[in-house]
């Protein structure tokens, strides 16, 4: 009767590490696939074990039909441009590649190697993140230069010569007499009107009159400049201030009208 209890006693401890182990693995599974990272797991030999639901969204292969195949057979098949885990296998390190699926999409791949106690590679943890987002960001800074150098090729940087006006209205000749006794002073002045009426031909003559008038003249035309451009023009920047920008950096046009006149 002893020995009964006893033999039931350690069926019922045995049952209890099954449960307990069996609700680690059911954890450990919920934590594999609630990751945003695409994770891709390999062993030792490049044979893929499995894959978590966030590298089936982001790759659009299921896991049916990676689990079991070798990477090689991948690479081979066009579905990945390069095996991460192949080279993690050859060069017993941690690599990261710039990884291409399928017709285009680009995604970032980090292998981490797990050895066992005798330092042999057992498994291949690969991480993916999906930059396709970042290649996009890339091409639109590009067209954003681009646009940037096709409007700084509208901004007049010149030391204007002798101005053609010829006027005959009192009115213009009052105007004339008190630009050049404005223009002596280092003062903002506001020129209004229509389009068209002669604004900048004006702001060339203040800067004619002016004590500046060696100095470089400055005009820009806001309007032809993109909002999210504005600050940059203006104000320049420093070398790899953001994507896309100069590597020497580009000074602003505030900078360069420096001592001269900013129409």
């Amino acid at each position: 009767m002893k020995e009964r209890v006893e033999t039931t006693a350690v069926m019922n401890r045995s049952l209890s590490h099954k449960e307990i182990h069996e609700k680690i693995i059911s954890q450990l599974n919920a934590i594999f696939d609630a990751s945003q990272d695409g994770l891709y797991l390999t062993d030792g030999e490049g044979y893929t074990l499995r894959v978590n639901s966030a590298y089936e969204k982001m790759t659009g292969y299921k896991r049916e039909d990676l689990v079991g195949k070798h990477m090689s057979w991948l690479v081979q098949e066009g579905m990945i441009s390069e095996s991460v885990s192949l080279q993690v296998l050859t060069e017993q390190k941690i690599v990261s590649r710039l990884q291409t699926i399928g017709k285009g999409k680009n995604i970032m791949v980090t292998g981490i190697p797990i050895k066992d106690e005798n330092g042999k590679i057992i498994m291949v943890v690969n991480n993916a993140r999906d930059i396709s987002y970042l290649k996009k960001l890339e091409e639109d800074l590009e067209k954003a230069r681009r646009l940037s150098e096709k409007f700084s090729e509208e901004i007049a940087y010149s030391h204007p010569s002798e101005p053609e006006f010829i006027f005959q209205s009192e009115q213009m000749k009052s105007l004339i007499t008190s630009m050049r006794h404005i223009a002596r002073y280092p003062t903002s002045i506001l020129l209004r009107g229509e389009s068209g009426v002669g604004k900048e031909v004006i702001a060339n003559v203040i800067h004619k009159y002016s004590r500046r008038s060696k100095k470089p003249f400055i005009k820009v035309n806001c309007a032809a400049i993109p909002e999210t451009l504005l600050e940059a023009e203006l104000f320049g920047y420093e070398k790899g201030a953001f994507s896309g920008a100069h590597t020497l950096g580009k000074p602003g046009l505030f900078e360069l009208a420096n001592e001269g006149r900013f129409f």
